[in-house]
């Protein structure tokens, strides 16, 4: 069963966050609150870089970042215009190239 209140206590702390969580300490945390901090995150940081489409993005990029699961559901659940969802999934793949870069440095 979906927890709203562990959503909403994401969303809350993403809202108010001035950085990204630390991954380790991230893990603990419910998929839920996961899921909301990182869409909350995102939505804010959006505001204060007045731009939907950066937040959008970064939503993107975090829930690679951080193995949410379903990230394609997720975007489909959070951003119905089909150009949010575009932005969102371009988010996700930049964050995926990413860490195939890092690994082939390694």
């Amino acid at each position: 069963m979906y927890d709203d209140r562990a959503f909403e206590a994401g969303w809350n702390a993403g809202v108010m966050a001035d950085g990204e969580p630390d991954a380790f300490e991230f893990s603990q945390y419910k998929d839920e609150y996961r899921e909301g901090f990182v869409f909350g995150y995102g939505y804010a940081l959006g505001f204060r870089m007045a731009s939907s489409w950066f937040g959008v993005s970064e939503s993107g990029r975090m829930v690679c970042k951080y193995s949410l699961w379903g990230a394609e559901a997720l975007g489909r659940k959070h951003f119905k215009d089909p150009a949010l969802l575009q932005v969102y999934l371009d988010g996700y793949n930049s964050e995926m190239e990413s860490e195939a870069e890092d690994d082939q440095d390694d």
